[in-house]
């Protein structure tokens, strides 16, 4: 009995000590994790283009302070002014292209720890054929108590009723192609014979566009708005134009079209200042046909030869008259 009484008398020192464990625990604080404090933070940015499309876009974003109200469960604070910036991004080459824009936090422009709410939204170039997403952002920035002030932690932005954070900002450049072929028919027409043409692209100041010729290995040729091009074509080569939108023209012609023998005709109904709502095919055809003299055609030597033969009977005749008369 003796030995049971002390088990148990061990065994409630034991309990009373962890509980009283358990009771300063819940009074004791425990230490957290410092988050580390943010400057910036990358938004990307993407055009999507054909490959042979020259892109050439810079997109500028537009930051509004948000209203206060609650994010994720928790009340968020109204956006400051000057609490966040995003700058602008350049997009450049040929195809789709991506890339990040930066956004920048100040810190000093917060006076109180929260989640501050902000909205962003990439504003429109105004580039014929570029469908830019203008829709706004939520942005909220996360703000804590640092040493000496407040500190950005976190920043995330999402797209109306889209549940995934930092999403890209997708962009479209829509445009079009013009091919112009080269066609020489005819039984006179010359198929290794290099034609002239010239091309002209009036679309807005400074817009590039992009040239490629069949066959060439060489590097496309890049053509600028309001400037004319000179290239040649043989039979069955053509050239195609990248990059043409609606409010672009472009005139072509064949330089030296209708000569030395040959009619050429297009198969547009105009070739000149050529519209483009879809993909545009031209085709020049140069024809040229000889028709050969009609007629029984005469061969100097059988002239010769005929008369020759008349000369040589015409002398055995009068030689058998003459020996007939002799006798």
């Amino acid at each position: 009995m003796m030995k049971q009484a002390m088990a148990i008398m061990k065994k409630s020192r034991v309990l009373a000590m962890l509980a009283l464990a358990l009771v300063l625990a819940a009074f004791t604080a425990i230490p957290a994790w410092a988050a580390d404090a943010i400057t910036s933070q990358k938004v990307p940015v993407k055009i999507t283009a054909d490959d042979n499309v020259p892109v050439n876009a810079t997109i500028a974003f537009n930051v509004q302070n948000g209203a206060a109200g609650t994010f994720d469960g928790q009340p968020t604070i109204a956006g400051v002014t000057g609490g966040v910036a995003v700058a602008d991004v350049a997009l450049t080459g040929k195809g789709t292209q991506s890339k990040d824009a930066a956004m920048t936090f100040d810190a000093s422009k917060f006076s109180a720890p929260g989640i501050y709410h902000y909205t962003i939204a990439q504003k429109d170039p105004g580039i014929d054929g570029l469908t830019v997403d203008t829709a706004a952002r939520n942005l909220y920035i996360y703000v804590e108590n640092d040493t000496s002030g407040m500190k950005v932690v976190a920043a995330v932005y999402y797209k109306s009723h889209s549940t995934t954070k930092n999403e890209s900002f997708e962009n479209t450049y829509n445009t079009n192609n013009l091919k112009i072929e080269k066609k020489v028919t005819g039984s006179q027409g010359d198929k290794k014979k290099d034609f002239n043409f010239e091309v002209t692209v009036n679309g807005a100041a400074g817009e590039t566009y992009t040239l490629i010729k069949s066959g060439d290995s060489g590097s496309p040729v890049v053509l600028t708005s309001g400037t004319k091009y000179t290239f040649t074509l043989k039979h069955d080569e053509n050239v195609v134009i990248y990059g043409l939108s609606a409010n672009d023209k472009v005139t072509y012609k064949e330089t030296d079209e209708n000569q030395n023998g040959y009619t050429t005709t297009y198969s547009q109904a105009s070739h000149e200042n050529v519209s483009f709502t879809e993909d545009v095919a031209g085709t020049v055809t140069n024809d040229r046909d000889v028709i050969p003299p009609t007629g029984i055609f005469y061969n100097p030597i059988t002239y010769i030869v005929l008369i020759a033969a008349a000369a040589l009977f015409g002398f055995v005749m009068l030689r058998r008259r003459s020996v007939r008369e002799d006798d």
